[in-house]
């Protein structure tokens, strides 16, 4: 009778550790196929490629209920909300230079708040660090695209004469100059897109 309680306990604890076995290794695969970035757009050149990964669920970066930011605060917030993290790829393939853009597209659809109220800063990563490669800036509308109603900003323009990868950082907030109404709903949303040309 012991015998067969000590067998049924064995494969009770046997059962029990095969479960939970396949249950790590099926979090462990969702983990890592979330953690991984996404290629948001890959753009064929004439001899070469640029692409841009994220790994954001999408590349749509999106603020709400913002609330007035100065500079300072803006430029240095660890608040995960207020940046956006992304890679610019380029192959040079049989191109002797790439000339890529990083753009802003502002979203209209989830947009509330107006361009001269929204503030943005872009950083890039040198040496393990991020580091300033504009003061912060308005949002402008400076780039004509054939969308019409496409509110566009050219934020950073990058030349490359070999194959590599460029991290960035994007900060965005709502400007501390920003006049507004007690029931003003300053919601925002930005898309990051990347064009090239090659040479």
């Amino acid at each position: 009778m012991e015998n067969k309680k000590g067998v049924s306990r064995k494969i009770i604890i046997i059962s029990f550790c095969i479960v939970i076995l396949i249950l790590g290794i099926i979090g462990g695969a969702f983990y890592i196929q979330k953690s991984q970035p996404v290629d948001v757009i890959e753009e064929t050149l004439p001899g070469g490629s640029v692409s841009l990964t994220y790994t954001d669920e999408e590349n749509l970066f999106v603020i709400e209920k913002a609330i007035p930011t100065s500079d300072v605060v803006g430029t240095a917030s660890d608040a995960a909300e207020l940046y956006f993290d992304f890679t610019v790829t380029t192959d040079m393939d049989e191109a002797s230079l790439i000339k890529y853009s990083v753009l802003l597209v502002k979203d209209e659809s989830v947009s509330t708040a107006i361009n001269e109220n929204i503030k943005v800063y872009l950083e890039k990563q040198v040496d393990g660090t991020y580091k300033k490669v504009r003061d912060p800036k308005l949002f402008e509308n400076n780039y004509k695209d054939e969308q019409i109603g496409n509110t566009i900003m050219k934020i950073h323009e990058q030349k490359k004469r070999e194959s590599g990868s460029d991290n960035y950082r994007l900060r965005i907030w709502l400007s501390d100059t920003a006049v507004l109404d007690s029931k003003d709903n300053q919601n925002f949303g930005v898309k990051i897109a990347v064009v090239g040309t090659a040479e």
